[in-house]
């Protein structure tokens, strides 16, 4: 009896003990799901605070700058109107002064010495007819000469760089007065404009790279590529001999392709070529003359009819001939070269 009192003693106490701590596990269990459930809710409202009152002083500032960006798009209109205003009635006056000056002189402005002042078209480089100093100013033989001549003749010259193919549409199209750059007379172009009297006689000939050392004439190069620039006067030998003719835009890019050794020659005229020959030695070039080519002669183009203007052309190239002038230019860019 005594074993089973303390038996059923043991088993009260230990049930009292395990629901006190079940009891006291639940309370702790709702109480920190209660505390967590506090701050959740409570970090939620926060949240929404802090998101709804950027939000509109997002709204508040976009509305600023929205009403300050339209009194500017307003402000720009209303000087936009007034300055195109301002650009109808001075176009208006500008072509009214324009139709007076073109109508007075439509080829010619002005300098404030009270000299005309000649538009020259030429190529952007044809050495050393027309080449470019160390700042990328024009300079060369023909700028040269033109420049004496309008000094004798009470003109002087402004150079404009143009593309060497239809050089000479610029004339018709009074966009010109004269074009230059080593610019040689041939029955087609003596059809559509007026040379003046010869200012440089060149031969017909080629550059041949280092690497084209059997070549002695055409008949090495049959079958074979030649660079020459467009539109160059007696390109039709290098087809007439058995060669391909292979383009370019300017006679210094025909060169560099038989520097390169892309092309074993160069064919066009001493002066050019010969400026090179001397310029890049270094890189093996030599020249040989082509028997029984044409001779090139180097002529200033003028629009078709412009008999005034050939005549001061032709009268003061005759004039730095006599002076010594002429020498003094040719020895300048030719001397050695």
């Amino acid at each position: 009896m005594v074993l089973s009192w303390f038996y059923h003693g043991f088993i009260m106490v230990l049930s009292w003990f395990y629901h006190g701590f079940i009891m006291v596990l639940s309370w702790f269990y709702h109480g920190f799901i209660m505390v967590l459930s506090w701050f959740y809710h409570g970090f939620i409202m926060v949240l929404s605070w802090f998101y709804h009152g950027f939000y509109c002083f997002l709204c508040h500032i976009r509305f600023h700058f929205f009403k300050e960006f339209l009194a500017r798009v307003n402000s720009m209109n209303k000087l936009l109107l007034t300055t195109l205003c301002a650009l109808a009635l001075s176009a208006c006056g500008g072509e009214q002064k324009a139709a007076e000056t073109q109508s007075a002189s439509p080829a010619t402005a002005e300098t404030t010495s009270g000299k005309p002042v000649l538009r020259v078209h030429s190529e952007a480089l044809y050495e050393p007819f027309i080449t470019r100093s160390s700042t990328n100013q024009i300079e060369g033989f023909d700028l040269d000469l033109l420049k004496a001549i309008g000094e004798k003749q009470g003109f002087d010259v402004k150079f404009e760089a143009r593309p060497f193919l239809g050089l000479l549409d610029s004339l018709a199209k009074d966009e010109a007065d004269i074009v230059s750059s080593g610019v040689s007379i041939t029955d087609t172009r003596k059809a559509v404009v007026d040379f003046s009297d010869v200012y440089f006689e060149g031969k017909t000939v080629l550059l041949l790279g280092k690497n084209a050392t059997d070549v002695q004439g055409w008949n090495e190069l049959k079958g074979k590529s030649v660079s020459v620039q467009q539109g160059t006067p007696n390109e039709h030998l290098i087809k007439d001999n058995g060669a391909t003719p292979i383009e370019t835009e300017s006679t210094w890019l025909a060169v560099k392709s038989t520097i390169a050794g892309e092309t074993p020659a160069t064919f066009g005229d001493s002066a050019a070529l010969g400026y090179y020959l001397h310029n890049y030695s270094k890189d093996g070039l030599r020249m040989i003359e082509l028997p029984n080519s044409p001779v090139n002669l180097y002529a200033f183009a003028v629009k078709k009819g412009n008999h005034e203007l050939l005549n001061k052309l032709n009268t003061g190239l005759a004039q730095i001939k006599s002076d010594g002038t002429y020498e003094q230019i040719q020895n300048k860019w030719f001397a050695n070269k």
